[in-house]
């Protein structure tokens, strides 16, 4: 199967002829049983470099020629299935690499006083995985967690996040009691991010470990709250009928692994463009930190990664990313193409809650309060993916603002007390609510 992975960057205004964009993306790589062969790129990077251990390779691009509007770059692979899965030895150093604690996998007292707890009954390294993966699974509740919440100082205390945030606590706990425990950052084929653990067990390798997944399969929409949207899913990874305990060791289909490990160095030769990244997926906007840099433009651009394997052309390509990236078109200010974007999502599935909710913000911002007021209550009465929680309490508190707006304030305070009560706190949203329960928000 041949793939392509594009990198769009739309609204471009070079402000000077030393106009310049840096992009950085990490290369999808061979994982257990399934090959990437045969790079080809669009534009040549201009330099492509390993980190220490040699587990990802990074590629950066220099882009000089900004004379359109939109510039789409592309890197072309195949993918195909092996009978023999790669299996990796591992050296004493590697093996000390992964024990550290580190940036976002910190082992806390707390972490290594529960993770000696759970295992003290038990005796082979494997063994000790297993029970500290029905931990994760039974204790981590999924919430979608903002940057400054991501971490396991933060997550294993809160006992919630989102697949990075399980990952990070099962590898910490591992960590804790002496096995070597990494990340693996992957993309759905429908580009979207995912991220799981990899534990190393002598006389096995490296073996996978899905703990946010098992969820899944162990509590059925607790994850994905839409039926039908995670049904497919599911069967689409060919993880029908699989008990949670499958993924402890087994991965699956419809993915494309970019990047091992975290905090990984990337030097390119000169100080402006040698990187550290805690994580790519696998470069651009979907990594941390940025693997982007624009020199001389407009702060405003839109871009973002999308995957094809349809041979789409480069308008079909641009029509995808419109539609799939409309709220990054509203975050930047800019209206039309955003609420264009977003239509046509609905045009393909009405029930849409994500581009309900996005639709109710932008027309709350514009002030035509009746617009906001049905898309966000039409918003709230779909099921949605993991941010679904995230937006609902944003949801509630602008129609608590609408009927302030209005002068309505018993039915103000019904919709903040939902935010309030909600259990989310993202990007300041429980102090929003608690604010406008106590005084009547005012244009």
């Amino acid at each position: 199967m041949k793939g392509k992975y594009w990198y769009i960057f739309d609204n471009i205004k070079a402000d000077s002829n030393e106009s310049e964009i840096l992009l950085w993306i990490s290369l999808p790589q061979c994982y257990r049983d399934k090959l990437v062969l045969n790079f080809n790129f669009s534009s040549k990077p201009f330099k492509i470099v390993s980190d220490d251990y040699g587990l990802n390779k990074v590629a950066l691009w220099r882009i000089n020629d900004i004379s359109d509007r939109t510039i789409a770059i592309h890197l072309e692979f195949d993918i195909m299935e092996s009978d023999k899965e790669i299996k990796k030895s591992i050296t004493k150093i590697e093996r000390e690499r992964f024990l550290v604690s580190e940036q976002w996998i910190e082992i806390t007292s707390d972490i290594e006083s529960m993770a000696k707890e759970i295992t003290k009954h038990v005796y082979s390294n494997k063994g000790k995985a297993f029970a500290l993966f029905e931990w994760v699974v039974e204790n981590i509740r999924y919430e979608y967690p903002d940057m400054n919440h991501r971490g396991t100082m933060y997550s294993f205390k809160a006992r919630k996040g989102d697949c990075g945030e399980f990952s990070v606590i099962y590898c910490a706990l591992c960590r804790a009691i002496g096995i070597p425990a990494r990340t693996v950052t992957c993309l759905w084929y429908d580009s979207s991010g995912h991220q799981w653990s990899e534990i190393y067990i002598d006389e096995e390798g490296w073996i996978p470990v899905d703990t946010s997944l098992a969820k899944e399969l162990k509590y059925p929409y607790s994850l994905i709250t839409d039926k039908n949207r995670r049904d497919t899913f599911i069967e689409e990874l060919g993880l029908n009928g699989k008990k949670y305990s499958y993924l402890f060791g087994n991965s699956y289909n419809n993915t494309i692994v970019v990047f091992l490990g975290n905090n990984n160095v990337y030097d390119f030769g000169k100080d402006d463009l040698n990187k550290a990244f805690v994580y790519m997926q696998p470069g651009g906007m979907s990594s941390f930190p940025n693997g982007y840099k624009f020199k001389n433009l407009n702060e405003n651009i839109v871009h973002g990664g999308i995957i094809d394997f349809s041979c789409e052309s480069l308008e079909g390509i641009l029509k995808r990313f419109r539609k799939e990236h409309a709220d990054r078109y509203l975050q930047n200010g800019l209206v039309e193409e955003g609420i264009e974007g977003l239509k046509a999502r609905l045009i393909v599935n009405e029930h849409d809650a994500e581009a309900l909710f996005y639709l109710g913000s932008i027309f709350f911002e514009m002030k035509q309060y009746k617009e906001a007021e049905g898309y966000l209550k039409e918003s709230l009465s779909y099921h949605g993916g993991g941010s679904k929680p995230i937006n609902d309490t944003w949801a509630n508190i602008q129609l608590g603002q609408i009927h302030d707006i209005r002068n309505e304030r018993v039915k103000a305070e019904e919709y903040y007390k939902n935010a309030a009560n909600s259990g989310i706190d993202y990007a300041g949203s429980s102090d929003t609510a608690k604010k406008y329960l106590n005084s009547p928000y005012r244009e």
